[in-house]
């Protein structure tokens, strides 16, 4: 019912920002339906303030039609998302899945909860929650859109009992049949996103929508990992409860399936946010995730369309014969029609104005067109005509002409040469949208590529090129890293250094400018100044000093006096004439004769603080007491941000306290098609289709991937040895397994 542009408000000082601007369509202004769903949209969205939910400026109108102000989110929309990754045979990781679920289930309690400035709950229900409607913006910002047909309190237009408002493949069984739609609608259509973001697949898409109502209604659905063999049974039945065919069944609320989204996440250990997000859509759209204004022509058609388009004349040009409307309306007109009044109105911005048009269809001095179109009788230019002709050829011979260049020019290979500064920086790596860059190497013209540069010493560049045809140069400057470099005095004192709780030996210590560290010193029997400091890259101090001052000794008390002198005997004195004094004392029979020494204790420490499991189960936290035993006992650490730390207690030893230094684990990020290829490091399946930032210890790691069919290994990839750096992420690119030909 509307159209959606893109606009921007000026202010004082230079003050821009960009806006969303939506309006009904003309055809549709006078029909009061439309413009009461338009209302009620705006009275809707004008309440809403929250992060998940596109906020609304303003309602106004402009000649007698409305249109609606919003913030505008650059990005895409997550039907174009899905549609990029059915193409591109590319699985959305289900951690980041499940977090943009959680995002929009965030949203929608936010609505579901709203009440007005009277305190009275408002009940809306948004009834149309789909992928068209979810936007992700560059940033990895995750905003829920459109509440033209949501239901509320107050509203203008109310629903026709019985009417179906909505997308149908994404309805939940309720609102198919007609029936009163509640808060578990919004619940079951946010299953159905995430169930096609898991699987990639609708399972309600018929022939027809009769088929796909009768689907809808009937709702048998096959679990995702059915499908998606990635898949766990937790993750199905947090899906299957959101798309249980009775509304109680279902999550009582938004905020019960997002509090049950956390939980997983929390349980496979994933950290995902905005910035997976955006690094994720810059993979996919490495054209850019913002869409561009205006495409590049890519065929013929698209080519004699664009210089149409430069031909068409500017509205204010227009001879006033070829109107065939009545009213002003300077945004809309209706394209030339010789026998018929009707027909469907085309925008002005449609027609391109920018660049300036390269000549008028009319040239000056001709007389235009004029149809009399009340009477049915033409009175037609000749000589415009004769023109119109002469220019029709000519672009048809542009056309093809800047076909032929633009068709040279794709086929043309591109070759790249990087230059970087300064030339102190040994060993430099460089690298094209993460595979590393071989000497002479042929890349596709007209494409934007990532490239990269990364060296000892120095912080990782890159910069997003468009190649171009034949040879060319790109120069990348490297900015040396910040080097941390901490001194004690006096040295020759043995100490330990700990950088983030951590101890490190490795120095210089490298670290990024944008971090916090903190740095503490640690010495037996000495006391430290200071004990720790906070240092960050941005500082230009890295040489933080500490001063170690030795603890005075206690003085001599009891405690440490010598003993009694001992009789010959081995007993003293006193002891003597007490046992001469006291008969000796009978034991009872089955007394033990000695007493039972308690076990030796080993106490757990950890840096920093952690959790203690065994077999698999939590059995506390550190600091630990481990009782010993006559067998090898095996404990993991692990703690948040950190490398899981396997340790085991052998059965001999005595009472003693271990610290254990947890080390930061590194990440691997590698992408595989197929995309149901299954990914196993250390002979274990971590996922399939795709890693990002999969956290690993540091070290040696073996990987494999396998790609099934029908129950078999069709292609495999592997055994590989892969090292994870701690802190650092290893990217190995796409990795493409060879098919058996059918």
């Amino acid at each position: 019912m509307g159209e959606v542009y893109l606009g921007q408000v000026d202010g004082a000082a230079n003050f821009s920002k960009q806006v969303a601007i939506k309006r009904i369509l003309p055809h549709l202004s006078n029909q009061p339906d439309f413009v009461r769903k338009f209302i009620d949209e705006a009275n809707v969205m004008v309440q809403m303030h929250h992060g998940n939910i596109v906020s609304v400026v303003e309602l106004a109108d402009e000649e007698g039609q409305l249109y609606l102000v919003m913030d505008y989110v650059p990005g895409r929309d997550l039907k174009a998302i899905i549609r990029r990754l059915k193409t591109g045979d590319v699985q959305l990781p289900v951690d980041l899945a499940l977090w943009i679920i959680r995002q929009i289930l965030d949203g929608l309690d936010y609505a579901h909860r709203k009440v007005d400035e009277n305190g009275l709950p408002m009940n809306i229900v948004h009834r149309d929650v789909s992928p068209a409607n979810i936007i992700l913006g560059a940033g990895g910002e995750v905003k829920l859109i459109d509440f033209g047909i949501a239901r509320a309190r107050g509203r203008i237009q109310q629903s026709v009992s019985g009417t179906l408002q909505g997308k149908f493949v994404y309805m939940s069984p309720e609102q198919a049949a007609g029936l009163s739609v509640g808060p578990s609608t919004d619940i079951f259509s946010a299953g159905m996103v995430l169930y096609e973001l898991l699987c990639l697949v609708r399972p309600f898409d018929g022939e027809s929508e009769t088929e796909t109502l009768r689907l809808v209604r009937e709702c048998k659905i096959s679990p995702p990992s059915v499908v998606n063999q990635g898949g766990s049974d937790q993750l199905d039945a947090l899906v299957m409860k959101a798309l249980t065919l009775d509304p109680a069944d279902r999550y009582q609320s938004c905020a019960d399936m997002a509090q049950e989204i956390r939980r997983h996440l929390v349980a496979i250990q994933s950290e995902v946010g905005a910035a997976e997000l955006g690094a994720f859509l810059e993979e996919l759209f490495p054209d850019g995730v913002v869409p561009k204004e205006e495409a590049s022509p890519k065929n013929l058609d698209d080519l004699l369309m664009q210089q149409l388009d430069a031909f068409t004349p500017s509205p204010s040009n227009r001879s006033e014969f070829t109107q065939t409307r009545t009213g002003k309306d300077p945004l809309y007109t209706y394209p030339l029609n010789v026998n018929s009044h009707t027909g469907p109105l085309t925008p002005i911005s449609a027609v391109r104005t920018e660049p300036p048009l390269v000549g008028d269809l009319y040239p000056t001095g001709a007389t235009p067109v004029n149809y009399q179109t009340n009477t049915g009788s033409t009175a037609i230019d000749t000589k415009a005509v004769g023109r119109k002709r002469m220019l029709f050829l000519g672009l048809m011979l542009g056309a093809l002409g800047a076909l032929g260049v633009l068709l040279i020019g794709d086929t043309q290979p591109s070759k790249i040469r990087v230059e970087t500064t300064p030339l102190s920086a040994e060993n430099v790596v460089l690298t094209v949208d993460g595979v590393q860059l071989r000497q002479g190497e042929e890349f596709t013209s007209g494409r934007v590529y990532s490239v990269c540069a990364a060296a000892k010493g120095f912080l990782k560049q890159c910069n997003r090129h468009r190649f171009k045809p034949g040879e060319h140069t790109l120069q990348l400057e490297l900015i040396a890293q910040p080097k941390l470099q901490p001194s004690v005095e006096p040295s020759n004192i043995p100490h330990r250094i700990l950088i983030d709780r951590v101890h490190t030996t490795q120095w210089p210590f490298y670290i990024k400018p944008d971090r916090e560290y903190v740095v503490c010193v640690e010495a037996n029997g000495h006391v430290v100044t200071p004990n720790c400091r906070r240092i960050t890259g941005k500082r230009v101090d890295l040489s933080p000093r500490f001063t170690l001052k030795a603890i005075p000794k206690k003085p001599a008390t009891l405690a440490n006096q010598p003993a009694k002198k001992v009789a010959q005997n081995g007993t003293t004195k006193e002891a003597q004439r007490t046992a001469v004094s006291r008969p000796p004392r009978k034991r009872s029979r089955g007394a033990a004769t000695h007493s039972r020494r308690p076990p030796p204790v080993v106490t757990i420490r950890s840096i920093p603080t952690a959790t203690v499991k065994r077999n698999g189960k939590e059995v506390g936290t550190t600091p630990y007491k481990i009782s010993l035993t006559k067998e090898t006992q095996r404990f993991t650490l692990s703690a948040k941000g950190y490398a899981e730390t396997p340790f085991a207690i052998k059965p001999n030893g005595k009472t003693r306290t271990e610290t254990i230094a947890l080390q930061r684990p590194g990440y691997l990020t590698i992408r595989i098609r197929p995309a149901a290829s299954q990914i196993f490091i250390d002979k274990k399946l971590v996922g399939t289709g795709v890693l990002i930032r999969h956290p690993l210890k540091a070290g040696s790691h073996q990987l494999e991937v396998e790609y099934k069919k029908d129950g078999k290994i069709a292609a495999k990839y592997g055994p590989r040895t892969i090292v994870i750096v701690a802190g650092e992420n290893a990217n190995l690119g796409p990795v493409t397994l060879k098919l058996p030909s059918p």
